[in-house]
C-alpha cells in the first residue's frame, strides 16, 4: 500500500458496468511522479477522507 497522497496530477472518466466511474492519478508521498497511480474516486475519498483535492 502506497504512503500518503501527495496530489492530484490527472482526472479520467471509465465505465463502471452500465455507469461511469472517475479514476485520479495519485502522486504519492516519498515517489517520484512517474510512478503515481490510477486510483478509483471513491476508493480514495473513503481512504483519504481529509485529502484537499
Amino acid at each position: 500500500m502506497q504512503d500518503s497522497p501527495m496530489a492530484i496530477l490527472a482526472r479520467r472518466m471509465y465505465k463502471k458496468g452500465a455507469a461511469a466511474g472517475v479514476q485520479l492519478l495519485v502522486h504519492w508521498a516519498g515517489q517520484d511522479k512517474v510512478e503515481a497511480t490510477w486510483e478509483d474516486y471513491e476508493d480514495f475519498q473513503s481512504r483519504f477522507p481529509d485529502f484537499q483535492f
